[in-house]
């Protein structure tokens, strides 16, 4: 997890792109990094479910969150990364709204590992935050 953070801090010193090719490849591995991290979210939802509903054992809950936790990780610092590289306009409302989305996620994100017995809550507020960045990276992307 480190070095996916590592990662983003060096991206960042090198990036935006101006190059159109670099661009569509930014684009491209921003699209990949969205089921890696957001589908390790929806697995990890699944399952904090089916536990909250005696359907599953915590012991197995705690063993997918272990990996869950590192392909969010991974997916989350390659969205950052790659966000980063598509030139983002800070000035629109939209925009500021997903890095304050982005900003709930992450600081949920600590959350969730710090305390595996209150999970309703985090579910809901990560599920938002997804859903929420998804969604307004879609209308700014449609609105260029």
């Amino acid at each position: 997890m480190v070095l996916a953070w590592a990662a983003i801090v060096v991206s960042s010193a090198v990036l935006p792109v101006d190059d159109l090719g670099m661009r569509s490849a930014a684009l491209y591995l921003h699209l990949i990094f969205v089921p890696v991290g957001f589908g390790a979210v929806v697995m990890m939802h699944v399952y904090l479910v089916l536990w909250r509903t005696g359907r599953q054992r915590q012991r197995e809950v705690l063993a997918l969150t272990s990996v869950a936790h590192k392909l969010m990780a991974a997916g989350l610092a390659g969205l950052t990364a790659t966000g980063i590289a598509l030139d983002p306009d800070l000035s629109s409302p939209l925009m500021r709204m997903k890095l304050v989305l982005l900003l709930v996620l992450m600081l949920n994100a600590v959350r969730v590992q710090q305390s595996l017995r209150r999970m309703v809550g985090p579910v809901v507020v990560s599920q938002i935050a997804w859903w929420g960045t998804i969604g307004i990276g879609y209308l700014i992307t449609t609105a260029r």
